[in-house]
């Protein structure tokens, strides 16, 4: 509202004056003392020679929520969601103009190291491809001591280790990048 307010050059109580509020009100509205109705609102927008236009909007993929997307078996072993995981990527795909939004918020700790990477390593991948440095928390999170790959056979395991991504071997990951993102066709 001040924004609006200043860019117009008005004073607080000319704004008032043309909108038929009281400068008090739009006073504590600038300061967040006060949530103005949408009627109230749209006087102030337009003595400032603005429209108020209000939409919604669904909130996009967040990289953030899917510190849940893994399981621990009885033996110990981590396993990734990778559906999910896929799904978040399927997501970015399609509408490319998410991606750094939706990697940006970093997540609560998982409770899982391989995890807290995989996400790390997903996001620094993210960041690659959206043309931006990764997101700051991702330094945070430290590779792993020792490299991470689900069990499999030993000629499994070798292909496996020589399609990962460098960022997520980085991250000492062994994770095929076909475990997780899909070609361009398969995604509709």
């Amino acid at each position: 509202m001040r924004e609006s307010r200043e860019r117009v050059e008005l004073s607080v109580r000319a704004l008032a004056e043309h909108a038929d509020v009281a400068a008090s009100t739009v006073s504590r509205i600038e300061a967040g003392k006060v949530s103005p109705t949408v009627e109230t609102l749209q006087s102030l927008m337009h003595a400032c020679g603005r429209e108020l236009e209000l939409k919604t909007a669904s909130p996009g993929p967040s990289l953030a929520a899917l510190r849940d997307a893994w399981t621990r078996r009885k033996s110990g072993e981590i396993r990734p969601d990778f559906t999910r995981l896929r799904s978040f990527l399927d997501s970015l795909a399609q509408d490319p103009g998410q991606r750094w939004p939706s990697i940006v918020e970093a997540p609560e700790p998982s409770g899982s190291e391989v995890m807290d990477n995989l996400l790390a390593g997903i996001a620094e991948m993210v960041a690659d491809t959206a043309g931006h440095r990764p997101p700051r928390w991702t330094k945070d999170v430290k590779p792993l001591s020792s490299p991470w790959s689900m069990r499999s056979t030993p000629r499994k395991m070798a292909a496996r280790k020589a399609q990962t991504p460098r960022r997520l071997a980085e991250r000492g990951l062994v994770v095929d990048a076909s475990s997780l993102w899909r070609d361009s066709v398969t995604v509709v």
